[in-house]
């Protein structure tokens, strides 16, 4: 669970003219599985991959993350200088504290903490990072703001498309997305054996790339695991993606 190594793939497009560098990391689980020395190690890692920019996949912090630690961890990637985007995972919010004991952090001084390191939080929306290339952000699908996907403003129609959900599994949502790349994380993989064969064998795949009609679907090991600081299911990592015009 201290071991996170860079992993690299190619994305080709005719919708592109030009080649764009981000890296998607998600699933760091800050404080809880994994030490903060770790994942600064990583987030400095991720900076000198210079990257266009970052996406934040989700599940960065969780249920035993101290504020001071989710503080800190913002503050460490508020220091990339690139445009850095966050999209919620189900722990950030720190769901299984309720009624058990008090959360260390509220969503306010959460958002807080990301806003003021300036990192964009993309809830269903998106942003246009150049002419041709729109990133758009999912909120998190167990959120009760969570739209509905056809309630979501038009983008424009000849732009790729690159869509974050850490949830990989609205298989309806993610083909009427009009998506060319979606990356999400939530599994990761399995974490422990015999794990992700019991998530494939349940219909619920939980790594690499699958398609979902016109959509292509990556789905990352995340760069941590959840509450067990070990993991027996591939490696602990961080994606670098180049996207690439289609020649």
């Amino acid at each position: 669970m201290q071991t996170v190594k860079a992993n690299r793939f190619t994305f080709s497009s005719d919708k592109l003219t030009e080649s764009y560098k981000f890296v998607f990391v998600s699933d760091m689980h800050v404080g809880s599985a994994q030490s903060m020395q770790t994942a600064e190690k990583t987030i400095r890692s991720i900076a000198a991959e210079s990257p266009d920019f970052v996406i934040l996949g989700g599940d960065l912090t969780d249920e035993f993350t101290t504020k001071e630690e989710m503080e800190q961890f913002y503050s460490v990637f508020g220091e990339i200088n690139v445009p850095v985007y966050l999209i919620y995972g189900n722990h950030e919010s720190q769901p299984s504290v309720v009624n058990m004991k008090d959360r260390t952090y509220t969503n306010e001084e959460l958002e807080n903490a990301v806003t003021s390191n300036g990192i964009h939080i993309l809830k269903d929306e998106w942003t246009q990072f150049s002419d041709e290339l729109v990133i758009f952000g999912r909120d998190d699908y167990n959120s009760e703001r969570r739209k509905p996907i056809g309630e979501i403003t038009a983008r424009p129609e000849e732009a790729f498309v690159l869509l974050a959900d850490h949830y990989p599994y609205e298989k309806e949502d993610t083909m009427k997305s009009g998506a060319d790349l979606q990356i999400s994380g939530h599994s990761h993989a399995g974490q422990l054996f015999p794990l992700q064969t019991v998530y494939n064998l349940a219909g619920y795949d939980a790594y690499g790339f699958f398609r979902r009609g016109d959509t292509a679907l990556y789905i990352s090991p995340g760069a941590g695991g959840w509450l067990f600081p070990i993991r027996t299911e591939k490696r602990c990592q961080y994606e670098v993606v180049m996207l690439e015009p289609d020649r």
